[in-house]
């Protein structure tokens, strides 16, 4: 833990990080805007999209929509359930950043179907309304 918050103040010291402590006491690190900008510049699109959709495939696994209450989802490419059947999109509990990011990855790596499908849940709209605003209902619908 302490090598983690090492390297998160290193980074952040070097403007590359930002790091925000919410009222809740929770902590959120953000990529700053120009450091991510040059990341994209310098990964070909299709890696992005492969990264979106290793996100979002990783928060579908069984084991990582069962351990809703972790902080960070089960590893892209870590060991699956065996036989367990992915869990949709629109059942993954939120964790504080799936649901308010979720359309971010599904258009990010071209899953416009899975994110008009989920837009017309009524019941995942009502809990991101809830909690999120509609400001970050109206951004899901304009991506």
């Amino acid at each position: 833990m302490a090598g983690t918050l090492s390297a998160i103040s290193t980074l952040q010291s070097l403007g590359l990080l930002r790091v925000a402590q919410l009222e809740d006491q929770s902590t959120w690190c953000l990529v700053a805007p120009a450091t991510l900008a040059s990341l994209q510049a310098q990964h070909a699109q299709h890696a992005q999209q492969a990264w979106h959709a290793q996100l979002v495939d990783a928060y579908c696994r069984p084991q990582a929509a069962a351990a809703a209450t972790a902080a960070v989802p089960a590893a892209a490419g870590s060991g699956g359930a065996e036989g367990q059947q992915a869990v949709a999109v629109k059942d993954v509990p939120d964790d504080g950043y799936f649901m308010q990011n979720v359309g971010h990855h599904l258009a990010g790596c071209g899953r416009l179907g899975a994110l008009r499908s989920l837009l017309g849940e009524p019941s995942w709209l009502e809990a991101k309304l809830h909690a999120y605003g509609t400001a970050a209902v109206v951004a899901d619908f304009r991506r």
